[in-house]
């Protein structure tokens, strides 16, 4: 006999387990782990891209690679600023270094950035790393150090509250994470 949640044997789960109510194959029809496991990873990335979308539209307005490394400190320190409360800011600091560290494989220019990082919510390394590559090499590493990020925050305190701290990020005025932007006019023109 195989486990109880194959076949007709799940129907027999009791209605209070959390199995039998959330995972029932009446209501989810076959669905595998993979399959699972690619639509947790797609909705991590989601707010990933998000964050990442404002600074590579300051790529395709040809913006240059000093506004999109402020651009990007910007998005970190928002980061380090909406997650520190949860995680504190040496936890931050852990996942951003470690981030770093992974993202060294595609780009192998952030391993100075690693090194050089000394305290939590310090990114003037990475801005000035940043700041040296082209523009589109240096939005590429600031989306591969998002991505990885999240992955590693979402394993860490789970994909729904991961979800909302980057989502306060993500939702935050373009012109908030780039602070050579124009200002806004209050009083309109």
């Amino acid at each position: 006999m195989g486990p109880p949640w194959r076949g007709d044997d799940a129907a027999r789960l009791p209605e209070e387990s959390l199995f039998a109510a959330r995972v029932s194959p009446r209501t989810l029809g076959p669905v595998s782990c993979r399959e699972i496991a690619e639509t947790m990873g797609q909705s991590m990335q989601d707010e990933a891209r998000r964050i990442q979308a404002g600074i590579e539209k300051l790529v395709a307005e040809g913006a240059g690679p000093e506004r999109i490394a402020d651009a990007a400190v910007s998005t970190w320190q928002s980061v380090h600023a909406s997650l520190a409360p949860v995680i504190g800011p040496r936890g931050v600091s852990a996942l951003y270094v470690r981030s770093l560290h992974l993202a060294c494989e595609a780009h192998p220019w952030l391993a100075t950035v690693r090194q050089a990082t000394v305290a939590p919510g310090d990114f003037v390394s990475l801005r000035c790393a940043l700041a040296q590559q082209p523009d589109g090499t240096a939005a590429a590493a600031n989306g591969e150090l998002l991505q990885r990020f999240q992955a590693m925050l979402t394993n860490l305190i789970g994909s729904s509250l991961s979800a909302r701290l980057l989502g306060a990020v993500a939702a935050a005025p373009a012109a908030a994470r780039d602070p050579g932007a124009p200002a806004a006019s209050v009083h309109g023109s």
